[in-house]
């Protein structure tokens, strides 16, 4: 079973093959094609470093100065509880797909992401989002 930050639904769903590296962009796209492949997969969702996180550059114990891990874990958390999801429970990916579609608003969309490298550099939008969803993510 794969372990998930809470932002991370976002970004699977969204995840289009760019990646802060190879390495990273690899290990993404392994993991989004695992779920693509199997909407019915278990997913446990954390608030913390997850099976994504494995090949991030900008993790603490890789890049001290850029930690940012307490601010990603609050958001984490702001949308577990948005979704009303619990931390540390499993639930099957196309259940959390459909709890987004329910759920995120172009406006929640834009005050999480905002500030994200990925949203200010057009790789992700609310209405990709929203695309995403229509397409049950495959």
């Amino acid at each position: 079973m794969l372990t998930m930050r809470g932002h991370h639904i976002w970004c699977t769903m969204l995840f289009e093959g760019k990646g802060y590296d190879s390495g990273f962009t690899s290990s993404m796209g392994s993991v989004v094609g695992q779920l693509r492949g199997d909407l019915s997969q278990g997913v446990r969702i954390i608030a913390d470093y997850d099976d994504i996180c494995s090949r991030c550059p900008n993790r603490c114990d890789k890049s001290p100065d850029l930690c940012e891990n307490r601010r990603v874990a609050e958001k984490d958390r702001e949308i577990i509880k948005l979704l009303g999801l619990s931390e540390g429970e499993e639930y099957s990916y196309n259940r959390l797909i459909s709890l987004v579609k329910e759920k995120v608003t172009e406006e929640i969309f834009t005050s999480s992401c905002g500030n994200c490298l990925w949203y200010t550099s057009g790789v992700c939008s609310y209405d990709k989002l929203v695309r995403a969803g229509e397409r049950g993510n495959r």
